[in-house]
């Protein structure tokens, strides 16, 4: 009987070679680990070939349905893992080759465990945006007082965190079919599944912030689809009875004045219910002011 591997990481890539080539350089050849690369349609299918056989533990699969984005891929890539333990990776970001022997002796630990978060570091050219700072404060706070709230239902990205595949099999946890926020209920999911949670203070994994990238761009599309993820995040969340404390849509919101074709009436809906609950904990004592509440109107 083939025995199980211990790991199987997960890249979405699309047109995306020198970035696809260094992530496959960070990652050491070792017998228990297969690499999942879902092609998402590139352009140049040929290359993504030619990088992919460069690493003895990568296989490469191709999105052959009529969607296109990366939770669509990912999805595939779950579908074809045969690792015990589940890691996500993006094409444009990369692995601290030098730590990857704190991530296997992490799998290899005593404790009992589903999920283990690890702080990711920046590595970017976008002057003042660190997209892991918020999750490396949400591992301290879990150091300091013992707090998995943030781990579990605000930790959106699936990177830089070990997740047993038994849990997400056994709750049919999938990604969502949209191109953004595809991975919110993902980890909300995986988050409340999960009964025994680790943090490590080592970090592994490097996340990078480019020009021109999914997650530097504002547009009205990714706002909406966002927002639409937030939406049913903090339904859930309501349901599981915890607050809505982060992520709550109104950076989205801001950003849709200066666009044509602003928020719908159904999302400055949604808006003006969380502002009474969120704003007089992000801005203020107070409820929602009243010019405030003349703009939401004015969209309605």
């Amino acid at each position: 009987m083939k025995q199980e591997l211990i790991l199987s990481i997960i890249v979405p890539h699309k047109d995306n070679l020198n970035g696809l080539d260094r992530l496959l350089k960070s990652i050491p050849e070792i017998n228990d680990l297969e690499i999942i690369i879902v092609d998402d349609k590139s352009i140049d299918q040929a290359s993504v070939e030619k990088i992919s056989l460069k690493h003895r533990c990568a296989k490469l699969f191709k999105n052959n349905s009529n969607e296109s984005n990366a939770g669509v891929a990912r999805n595939i890539g779950i579908s074809y893992s045969k690792g015990k333990w589940l890691l996500f990776a993006d094409s444009d970001d990369y692995f601290i080759s030098d730590k990857f022997d704190c991530l296997l002796g992490t799998i290899e630990g005593n404790e009992i465990k589903e999920i283990v978060f690890f702080p990711p570091i920046n590595d970017g050219d976008m002057v003042g945006r660190d997209r892991t700072s918020g999750y490396r404060k949400m591992i301290d706070l879990y150091l300091s007082d013992g707090c998995e709230d943030g781990l579990r239902y605000c930790w959106s990205p699936p990177w830089s965190k070990l997740i047993l595949k038994k849990i997400i099999d056994d709750n049919c946890i999938r990604f969502s079919s949209q191109k953004y926020g595809n991975d919110v209920l993902f980890s909300v999911k995986c988050g409340a599944s999960a009964k025994y949670i680790k943090v490590s203070k080592c970090p592994i994994y490097a996340v990078t912030v480019r020009h021109g990238s999914l997650t530097s761009e504002m547009s009205p599309e990714k706002a909406i689809d966002r927002l639409n993820a937030l939406i049913d995040r903090n339904h859930l969340l309501k349901k599981m009875q915890k607050q809505c404390l982060m992520q709550n849509g109104l950076t989205l919101f801001y950003s849709s004045f200066s666009w044509k074709k602003p928020f719908s009436a159904y999302h400055v809906k949604y808006i003006y219910q969380l502002m009474d609950v969120i704003c007089q904990k992000l801005f203020c004592k107070n409820k929602v002011t009243p010019g405030l509440k003349n703009a939401l109107k004015s969209f309605s």
